[in-house]
């Protein structure tokens, strides 16, 4: 409070206005002999408001001391002396510690109080003794720095290799790409993308990974995704399952590239020094100028508008159907899913549920399944009524190839197979008759170019015969002027 005051005085000195200040009025006229209002004895008297205002700074303050009391704040380490140190006067030292750093924060906030008194921060109080408008000093508290999660790299998979103490095993089946179980699978496939930001450079194409230069690095990275798991390095389904992830992986680390470092940019303004620390700048260049080629810009076009053809999207995430179908096991334990709850299941989104395009085909496939039977006929498979209805609205479709069904009906097949065959044999008919269009226009041509060229070779021998007769005329008028002339006498 006193200091409060002087700030007072001081601002009434420096010709301020202090008519609206809370302390106006007191001590204006007591000075000591070096001219410095004398606050030894001022006791100004008490307004509500400002009776009010005592008692929320020393409720904030009560709070304060309360919540440094609790948290104790940073633990202080006596130090030693000369003296043997016992635990109990260690747990005195300690609790004297507290103590005083509770006193010293608590004389910290008073201070801080009067200070935002004196830069003139107004605080409205109401009738129930509330805050507004104003700095709530308990606020700064609690305040926290904002955590900002860094990269997880690995992080998860490391928890769980100690937890269980001891590598998760890999073990990859002939034929397939990933293993059997969804997390093992998944933890794979997270590895591997991880080796590939880490350490693998971003070509242009997949063939540039085929060259022998590029076998050094294909090997260290096996060899990093193999050292998180129990696997065999030297496997060939490991070593081909590790080679198949880093093609995909690859794929999409040059598209996050692409779409980050390129497409945002004029071609002028495109970074030339690389983005990632697993690519030098000859390397980067090297992509960026993949990027900028008429052709690679032509087929990107062409990439998203067959995209955008697409009609029944995956909504499984990064799980493949293979994956997908495994973890939803739990789901049907009692009966196995059909085609058609199969086909739900991998196209809901837990957000967006499901598309419109999806919606329409689900509600033609129950009217299908639904449908009443008439007599002597057997029902449709449901199969057949999902495939029935997908090859409506896709031209090649494999959704029960993908899932691992096939159709029950042989005649069917057989017939689709037939119609396919005929469609082909139709659509090589029509291309052999436009062939034989061409042929036959051709064939016309060159016709014609014969006529030309045999019109050419009677006319030059015609020529051929007109100059002969003149040659054959201008040597006999020779002949005949020579025989006219006199053979010369012999000299003696």
């Amino acid at each position: 409070m006193n200091n409060c005051l002087e700030n007072y005085e001081k601002m009434r000195e420096l010709g301020l206005d202090v008519s609206n200040a809370p302390f106006a009025g007191f001590g204006e006229d007591e000075h000591n002999s070096d001219d410095h209002p004398n606050v030894d004895n001022l006791e100004p008297e008490k307004d509500d408001s400002l009776q009010e205002l005592d008692n929320v700074i020393s409720r904030l303050i009560a709070k304060s001391s309360k919540k440094v009391t609790k948290t104790g704040g940073q633990k202080v380490q006596p130090q030693n002396q000369a003296g043997t140190l016992t635990r109990s006067n260690a747990k005195k030292a300690s609790a004297t510690e507290i103590s005083n750093q509770t006193t010293e924060e608590g004389d910290a906030a008073e201070q801080n109080a009067c200070q935002t008194e004196e830069d003139n921060i107004q605080t409205v109080l109401n009738q129930d003794g509330s805050i507004e408008n104003g700095m709530d000093s308990a606020d700064d508290l609690f305040d926290e720095e904002v955590r900002i999660r860094g990269p997880n790299i690995g992080k998860k998979l490391d928890k769980m290799t100690r937890s269980k103490r001891g590598k998760l095993p890999l073990v990859i089946e002939p034929g397939k790409k990933r293993p059997s179980s969804v997390m093992i699978a998944a933890k794979f496939a997270s590895e591997c993308n991880i080796a590939v930001r880490g350490g693998v450079p971003i070509f242009p194409k997949w063939k540039d990974y085929k060259e022998k230069s590029s076998r050094p690095m294909i090997k260290a990275y096996i060899n990093s995704v193999c050292s998180k798991f129990e696997a065999d390095k030297e496997s060939v389904h490991v070593k081909r399952a590790c080679v198949a992830m880093l093609k995909q992986a690859i794929c999409q680390q040059r598209h996050k590239l692409k779409m980050k470092h390129f497409d945002p940019f004029p071609l002028h303004k495109v970074p030339k020094k690389s983005p990632v620390p697993s690519m030098d700048d000859a390397q980067w260049d090297t992509l960026v100028e993949y990027w900028k080629s008429e052709k690679r810009m032509l087929t990107c076009e062409k990439n998203k508008t067959n995209r955008s053809k697409v009609q029944f999207h995956q909504k499984t995430g990064s799980r493949s159907y293979e994956m997908e179908l495994i973890n939803l096991a739990s789901k049907y334990q009692d009966e196995p899913p059909n085609a058609f709850d199969r086909f739900k299941d991998l196209h809901y989104s837990k957000k967006k549920g499901f598309t419109p395009t999806v919606q329409s085909a689900i509600v033609e496939m129950e009217d299908k399944i639904n449908a009443p039977v008439q007599d002597g006929e057997e029902p449709k498979d449901v199969a057949d009524i999902v495939h029935e209805v997908l090859a409506q609205k896709t031209k090649k479709n494999k959704f029960l190839v993908n899932v691992g069904l096939k159709r029950s009906s042989a005649t069917e097949d057989y017939a689709e197979s037939q119609h396919e065959l005929q469609a082909e044999l139709l659509q090589e008919k029509q291309t052999t008759s436009e062939l034989k269009e061409v042929v036959k226009a051709q064939q016309m041509q060159m016709d014609e170019m014969m006529k030309k060229f045999q019109k050419g070779e009677i006319a030059r021998a015609k020529q051929d015969e007109e100059y002969k007769k003149k040659q054959d005329e201008t040597n006999a008028l020779i002949r005949g002027l020579m025989s006219m002339i006199p053979a010369s006498q012999p000299t003696r």
